[in-house]
């Protein structure tokens, strides 16, 4: 039978929270499942607002045993909290392992994070120069695993491994527009599966999606995508084409599987109005290495 979610202050220590400089803490590897792993920041006494969030912490990174396993920019967690219908709360900054999006409780803890199953995990936040007395704490929301599973893991750390949200960002060259003058684009930014991958550029007027070369999805206009999405319960962002996988399916198992049945090749033909870039951000499902 699963635990109630612990919720409680990682008494872990920073390695100092000064500006200009980042800011390391281990994640403890006896918290058993990591839902959440959410930083708490103030500034001169206060909570920060969205604003000063953006300012001060630009980026943080997941660390697996010295190795980046991912960085993740601020404005995109963000602004990926409020397509999942997440609230923004002063001085906040969500790490979710967890997808409380999902449809049921064995889909929302599929890609929670089991420290026990890594060497040395670490979240490093990086603070801007010029922050007036900043100061982090970091809060887990957690979950035990069970004797059983903790014995399974400590023999074969890897049974314990879950695949976990990394980030991908590229900027997508636009070299044509207007109708009738698509701009290809093949995603080669790897994932054992694809969550989604959001283009952000107000200059797009429509998105055909190929698999192995095949037609598989034709968005002839935003509006038309934002609907599907918010008959799904999302929140489309300002200027952002979600070929969000999971959400149009209603569940983990709609992920993009790159590899099924073989290396599959995803290409995309964009139509724009101008030839502004435009920039991308793919949610990728990936298993950080394992202790041995």
């Amino acid at each position: 039978m699963p635990n109630l979610y612990d919720e409680r202050t990682n008494k872990e220590p920073f390695n100092g929270v000064n500006a200009g400089s980042p800011s390391t803490i281990r994640i403890p590897a006896d918290r058993g499942m990591v839902h959440q792993a959410n930083a708490y920041y103030t500034e001169n006494g206060s909570a920060a607002t969205k604003a000063v969030m953006l300012a001060a912490i630009p980026e943080f990174e997941l660390l697996i045993n010295g190795d980046t396993f991912s960085k993740y920019k601020t404005e995109d967690v963000l602004m990926l909290d409020e397509f999942y219908g997440e609230t923004f709360v002063a001085g906040e900054l969500p790490m979710r392992f967890a997808q409380e999006a999902r449809r049921t409780i064995q889909e929302v803890e599929a890609t929670s994070f089991i420290p026990s199953a890594h060497t040395d995990p670490q979240m490093r936040y990086h603070i801007a120069s010029g922050r007036v007395l900043p100061t982090l704490e970091q809060t887990l929301v957690t979950e035990g695993v069970g004797p059983a599973n903790r014995q399974a893991i400590a023999a074969q750390p890897a049974r314990g491994a879950n695949q976990i949200i990394k980030h991908y960002r590229k900027t997508v060259d636009i070299l044509t527009s207007g109708d009738g003058n698509p701009n290809d684009y093949r995603y080669e930014g790897g994932g054992r599966l694809l969550r989604g991958l959001h283009f952000k550029g107000s200059n797009i007027t429509s998105i055909k999606v190929f698999v192995n070369e095949q037609e598989r999805w034709h968005f002839r206009d935003l509006a038309h995508l934002n609907a599907r999405l918010a008959s799904k319960g999302m929140v489309p962002q300002a200027d952002v084409w979600h070929i969000a996988f999971e959400a149009l399916s209603g569940g983990i198992g709609g992920s993009f599987d790159p590899n099924l049945g073989g290396k599959n090749t995803l290409d995309f033909e964009i139509t724009t109005s101008d030839t502004t870039d435009v920039e991308l951000l793919a949610e990728i499902y990936n298993r950080p290495a394992s202790k041995l």
